[in-house]
């Protein structure tokens, strides 16, 4: 995205939305992905945003939340991905 110059590239992308992470502590970058984690505790997009991923790998994705959907017997949704997180955060305190 920036015709070899990487400094390009970052700034165009994070115009785009193709380079975001969740919660951005900048406020240039979008924050519209939302990460949870799959049956297998693997990390997959709840919202993928903008980011560029080929259809194949989002139906892939979908289908490993959907496997922890089943698994659980309920909708995995943003309060999901919020204590995922904050699982996350508690395993590291613990280490």
């Amino acid at each position: 995205m920036g015709d070899g110059d990487p400094a390009l590239a970052s700034l165009r992308s994070l115009q785009a939305g193709v380079l975001d992470i969740p919660w951005a502590p900048n406020q240039f970058v979008a924050g519209r992905v939302i990460p949870v984690r799959d049956a297998s505790g693997a990390i997959r997009y709840l919202e993928h945003a903008n980011l560029p991923f080929e259809r194949e790998i989002l139906e892939y994705n979908l289908e490993k939340v959907r496997e922890r959907e089943h698994k659980a017997g309920k909708k995995i949704n943003y309060e999901e991905a919020i204590f995922d997180i904050t699982e996350v955060s508690r395993m590291l305190e613990n280490e």
